[in-house]
């Protein structure tokens, strides 16, 4: 009978004990969404970007003053413009908006002014009842250094849905930049000179696309053949 007391104390304390496990969990839950709520500040310190879209609008903050330029998805710059742009600024967090927005995909280029950092952030959706949550940070930008062989000559090189372009020299050499880091479909005119290692009498123009990295602060080479 001795046993009832002690095993109810024991029953007691461990109530208690998982009652303050509890509490200390909701509020641990409670802090880590607060703070993820807030930009994750503690991790992006001053360079932390949100962008959203909803119900045909895309808006956002930059912990930074910045230019914030907007592209569809079908944007090309060169050779001729053709698709969607629009830019604002952002001073001091500032929040932006693009509204009354078509449908589609769109890219957000957030370029900061304080030095030579930048972010883009690709395949926004803007459709009836879609909404999207989208957060990144200022990085060091990087080039893309492009020469041809003795196959083919490069004319000239964009990226679709941005505004960023090249044209190359005689030589066939071109330079893409500054680019955020991040993975790219470059779409490329070049000019074919020889085929079977024979010349051709006319150079053909073709239209092709490669996928490239870029690194920050850094440049990568490309020898298109």
């Amino acid at each position: 009978m001795r046993s009832l007391p002690l095993r109810s104390g024991y029953n007691s304390w461990c109530s208690k004990l998982t009652k303050s496990c509890i509490f200390y969990s909701i509020c641990l839950l409670c802090f880590c969404s607060i703070d993820q709520l807030a930009g994750n500040s503690s991790q992006t310190g001053n360079n932390g970007i949100t962008v959203l879209s909803k119900s045909g609008t895309v808006s956002g903050t930059a912990l930074s003053s910045a230019d914030i330029f907007i592209f569809s998805h079908d944007y090309k710059s060169y050779p001729a413009i053709s698709g969607y742009c629009d830019s604002a600024t952002s001073n001091n967090a500032d929040p932006f908006i693009f509204s009354d927005l078509d449908t589609g995909y769109y890219n957000i280029l957030i370029k900061s002014r304080k030095e030579n950092t930048a972010a883009f952030i690709r395949d926004i959706p803007v459709f009836p009842g879609a909404t999207s949550n989208h957060r990144d940070t200022f990085k060091p930008c990087g080039f893309i250094n492009a020469s041809s062989s003795g196959n083919s000559m490069l004319k000239f090189a964009f990226i679709q849905g941005s505004p960023y372009f090249a044209v190359a020299t005689e030589d066939g050499d071109l330079r893409l930049g500054p680019l955020p880091p991040g993975n790219y479909k470059i779409d490329v005119n070049a000019m074919v000179l020889i085929t079977n290692n024979h010349p051709l009498p006319d150079p053909l123009l073709i239209d092709d696309t490669t996928f490239i990295t870029v690194y920050p602060d850094s440049t990568t080479d490309l020898i298109w053949q």
